[in-house]
């Protein structure tokens, strides 16, 4: 693992610290986790806001709409079990 220089407020601190004491953890594990779960929050909230987007376009929704009824028709195409 490369270790890395970074500059945390004394409330990030804080926080972390006793995240790693309350997990057991190393605080770099506690960091890493913290940022793939803010990048995670952030992927849904813009899928979201690109799904709204698209509710908003009356053609565009309808295009998708359509397009999922086409992909339904392929849960009966008789291929269960092959994943």
């Amino acid at each position: 693992m490369r270790a890395a220089s970074i500059q945390l407020s004394a409330k990030g601190q804080r926080l972390v610290t006793e995240l790693a004491r309350e997990c057991r953890k190393p605080v770099g594990e506690v960091i890493d986790a913290a940022l793939e779960t803010y990048r995670r929050e952030r992927f849904v909230r813009k899928a979201n806001a690109d799904l709204a987007r698209l509710r908003r376009d009356k053609k565009a929704w309808a295009a998708y709409q359509r397009e999922l009824s086409e992909w339904d028709a392929t849960l009966n195409d008789g291929l269960a079990g092959l994943d």
